[in-house]
């Protein structure tokens, strides 16, 4: 199963308990391929460097940890305006990495991405319904 995981699930695994920790737990048990883009690994990082600065080197092992593909801007950015489905054109990267990476699930809390449901054969869900579907 390979599933995306935008910004605010790593920032959150991170810097706080919840849904979005114990979903980035089970995936280091499973059979699971997370992925990223290059644009999200890049945002998490200015925002822990930022905000969350005593939180930089657990951010950089569980990277390793959880063995995280990150897709090549280079491979998607010529789809990035063709997604044009979304309101935040800031996430069309998601959709555009997600497509190319193969993904069955995008795993967000962001709104503009939910209210999709899905996209391409690709489910769009939040951390505990990902979690509800992991333990089916």
């Amino acid at each position: 199963m390979r599933i995306f995981i935008d910004a605010n699930i790593l920032i959150s695994r991170i810097v706080f308990e919840g849904n979005e920790r114990e979903f980035l737990k089970k995936s280091i048990s499973k059979e699971i391929q997370l992925v990223s883009s290059e644009d999200t690994i890049n945002e998490v990082s200015k925002i822990i460097e930022m905000k969350f600065p005593e939180f930089l080197d657990i951010y950089r092992e569980l990277l390793v940890i959880l063995n995280i593909e990150i897709i090549s801007r280079k491979k998607y950015k010529d789809k990035i305006k063709s997604y044009t489905v979304i309101r935040d054109k800031n996430d069309r990267h998601i959709l555009a990495s997600a497509t190319e990476g193969k993904c069955e699930y995008i795993v967000t809390e962001d709104k503009d991405l939910l209210v999709l449901i899905e996209f391409e054969n690709i489910k769009i869900i939040n951390a505990r319904g990902i979690m509800e579907n992991l333990t089916r």
